[in-house]
């Protein structure tokens, strides 16, 4: 039977559980305290929310709240992301100028995984690609019969080859606001899923793409190599998420990846 000393106790085991997941500190709630009336719906609600967000937020497993009990909500500095196809925590991250890890922490994420229509709690405003100048731009370059080069969204693209698919170069428009070692930082973030994080700097044996870099990050493990690159094409900062599978084929398709890459225009 359910009484208002059990309903004590399930408040105290609630908030228990989140200041041990460290919500209550977490940079990206404030701490609401319940009053009478309230419900679940109307909280999340007034804090543009939805209730499963705030439950989750919170670790509630029920519906159940006191006048009294606090919990957390969305502050200010955050908001609500539905994950698109082709994204990735990284270029999530990266456009809320946010770093892999405090993503993940944020929406107790215990994986890379993330799909389709998944809403996530992330800091503010988009603050990579949004000047409307920028996104204005269309990308174009020579593209190689054998591949294609595809417009994920505005400021987004893929070039990628027909032959196997893993190989594939995302391209985006960078804002001129952005900040180099933001930049790099969350490009470090991201590529230490796959191996150690080196960066090149010595640029005089490198392939002639890579030549002018404001950075370049490489990692890599028996199945695959990445690279970030940033630097600027016609006076605009543009960053090359490269993807390519430790194959025999990779001799022939990194070097004509690389070929079209250096055709790009506005």
């Amino acid at each position: 039977m359910f009484t208002k000393k059990n309903a004590i106790k399930m408040m105290a085991l609630t908030v228990g559980v989140t200041a041990m997941l460290g919500l209550a500190q977490g940079a990206s709630a404030a701490t609401y305290e319940v009053k009478k009336g309230d419900t679940l719906y109307r909280i999340a609600a007034s804090n543009k929310m939805t209730v499963n967000e705030l439950k989750q937020m919170n670790n509630l497993k029920g519906n159940i709240i006191l006048p009294g009990q606090k919990i957390q909500v969305n502050d200010a500095a955050t908001i609500s992301y539905q994950v698109k196809k082709g994204d990735t925590l990284y270029s999530i991250a990266t456009k809320h100028n946010m770093k892999v890890a405090d993503l993940k922490k944020f929406n107790q994420l215990k994986s890379d995984r993330i799909y389709t229509g998944q809403k996530l709690i992330v800091k503010g405003s988009p603050v990579v690609d949004q000047s409307k100048q920028t996104m204005a731009k269309e990308i174009k370059l020579t593209v190689q019969k054998g591949y294609q080069f595809v417009k994920e969204e505005p400021g987004k693209y893929q070039l990628f080859s027909e032959r196997d698919k893993g190989f594939f170069v995302r391209v985006e428009l960078i804002d001129s606001k952005a900040k180099t070692a933001d930049l790099k930082k969350n490009a470090q973030d991201y590529l230490k899923t796959t191996g150690t994080v080196q960066e090149v700097k010595d640029l005089n044996n490198v392939h002639p793409f890579y030549k002018g870099s404001e950075f370049y990050l490489l990692s890599s493990n028996s199945k695959v190599k990445q690279s970030v690159v940033v630097k600027k094409v016609n006076g605009q900062l543009v960053k090359f998420t490269l993807h390519l599978l430790d194959k025999e084929e990779a001799e022939d398709i990194t070097p004509t990846l690389l070929k079209q890459l250096q055709t790009i225009k506005f």
